[in-house]
Parts: structure tokens; C-alpha cells; sequence
């Protein structure tokens, strides 16, 4: 089980690379390289959330909730994931 925080900080990276793809390919729309580098960022992006689902609960409602319900507990605001 990798440790909670470089998980995090993993995800951070690659979300920023993510959005920052998605910036650059809204007036770039025909980069052919940026869309192949959004791709393969979304896919990272993707399997790292749900690694983290998996191992530590959901980041988000959108992220493999099979994995985690939320009344397993702790909640998030009771500190239970982050």
C-alpha cells in the first residue's frame, strides 16, 4: 500500500498537468500532440483516483465509489480521507 500523502501529491501533479492540457486545447484545438499528451494524462489521472479509491475511500463522487461507501465512516470532515 503506497503512503497516503505521495498518493496525494501524485494526483496533484497529474491534475494540474490535466487542467492545464485542457486550458492549452481550448485554443489550441487542432495540437494533435497536446491531444495524445490530455489523453494519456486523463488515463494516469484516472487510474491514480482510483488507486486512492480503492485504497483510502473516494476523492470525489465521480471516482470508482465501488470501492468505498460513504457509511463506512469516517467521513471526510470527521478526517477520515485526507
Amino acid at each position: 500500500m503506497e503512503d497516503r500523502h505521495a498518493l496525494l501529491q501524485k494526483i496533484n501533479e497529474i491534475s494540474f498537468v490535466f487542467n492545464d492540457l485542457t486550458l492549452y486545447l481550448d485554443t489550441h484545438p487542432m495540437d494533435s500532440i497536446a491531444k495524445s499528451d490530455f489523453q494519456q494524462a486523463a488515463s494516469k489521472r484516472k487510474e491514480l483516483m482510483q488507486k486512492y479509491a480503492k485504497e483510502f475511500g473516494p476523492l470525489t463522487l465521480d471516482c470508482s465509489c465501488e470501492y468505498h461507501s460513504w457509511a463506512e465512516g469516517p467521513t471526510p470532515w470527521e478526517g477520515g480521507h485526507i
